[in-house]
């Protein structure tokens, strides 16, 4: 019988009498095969046979993987006025996502100075956290990045430059040990053998997520305890201070477009209100669009082969977090090109 412990990954296993949950159906009292590290066979457990693990009708299920996770930026400051240590953040992190089943995350890190709704961040840079995930110890969650940043932020745009410069400058041996040519071949990889993914984002107000600058207004009242007047004025300055910088915005997506066409990123457009925009991401390479706002939108996603991420609270009844977007019923998507 195989010895293994909790900490440790196991490159060869049996499963016994478990419930076995597979695309097509269930199997009661399974028997899953694991060798080499991968899943080998699964089926109906031969009467007689032993196993490593008598898993007692339990269900084994793949590992949920959670392409846009805020977990991390949430146990980071677990509380206003609270930053936790970012290595201690992270095991929080893999407790929580492993308790969910959970095995891969993209953890959605801010590249930007400031907040959606143009609040000082007052939680470690991205950078730090980045390198607390790249060194954790943990076997049981693949901890990956989700890089987003704001296209019209210049501290953002130089803080994402300098992580992509030191993951390219990383031993390649240990950047590709999984797949040694990339997820694509040629590209350029991260631990795990994959791209970076970068979520490019613009909050300005009058427009995606805030298309009606009242409703960042209300998040400001509602999150963080401002007056009205006080939340009006502020919105108004966020604006006003965004439209001044359109030469960074379009210096960004230019960047971006251009680490596309190497094979360096992937590219992520989150946000996205027309079609116009979709048209214009799927110009520069975008392959997923996280949380299109209008139906137009996700109709020109389709249309353009993008695939469309959309949360998974989305899904709940009576649990819905993003209630200013389009429902999810109403949704033009087919289910291949979903993601998430």
């Amino acid at each position: 019988m195989t010895s293994f412990t909790s900490d440790r990954p196991v490159s060869d296993l049996v499963i016994g009498h478990a419930t076995a949950v597979l695309p097509n159906g269930v199997i009661d009292d399974a028997r899953v095969v694991v060798r080499s590290g991968r899943i080998a066979h699964v089926g109906p457990h031969p009467r007689g046979t032993a196993c490593d693990l008598d898993a007692r009708g339990a269900h084994v299920l793949p590992g949920f993987v959670d392409v846009h996770s805020d977990v991390l930026s949430r146990d980071i400051r677990p509380r206003p006025g609270v930053v936790l240590d970012p290595s201690f953040a992270v095991a929080s992190a893999g407790a929580r996502l492993r308790a969910a089943g959970i095995t891969t995350a993209f953890h959605g890190l801010a590249f930007q100075e400031r907040s959606i709704v143009g609040r000082p961040i007052d939680s470690p840079a991205a950078s730090e956290l980045s390198g607390a995930l790249r060194r954790t110890d943990d076997t049981q969650v693949d901890h990956q990045v989700l890089h987003r940043l704001d296209v019209r932020c210049e501290y953002g745009l130089a803080l994402l430059t300098k992580e992509l410069e030191s993951s390219e400058s990383a031993p390649q041996d240990e950047m590709c040990a999984l797949h040694p040519q990339g997820p694509n071949d040629g590209d350029s990889c991260l631990p795990g053998g994959r791209v970076p993914v970068v979520s490019h984002e613009d909050h300005t107000p009058g427009q995606g997520q805030f298309a009606d600058p009242a409703k960042m207004q209300k998040w400001l009242v509602d999150s963080d305890r401002m007056s009205d007047d006080d939340a009006a004025d502020h919105v108004e300055w966020w604006r006003s201070s965004r439209d001044e910088r359109l030469a960074v915005r379009d210096r960004t997506l230019s960047w971006l477009e251009g680490l596309v066409r190497a094979g360096s990123i992937r590219l992520f457009a989150h946000d996205l209100a027309t079609p116009e925009e979709v048209s214009a991401a799927a110009d520069r390479g975008c392959s997923v669009a996280e949380f299109p706002t209008t139906v137009a939108a996700a109709r020109a996603a389709r249309d353009h082969g993008i695939a469309h991420r959309r949360g998974g609270t989305e899904h709940r009844p009576g649990k819905i977090s993003h209630r200013q977007r389009t429902g999810i019923r109403t949704r033009i998507c087919g289910p291949d090109r979903l993601v998430g």
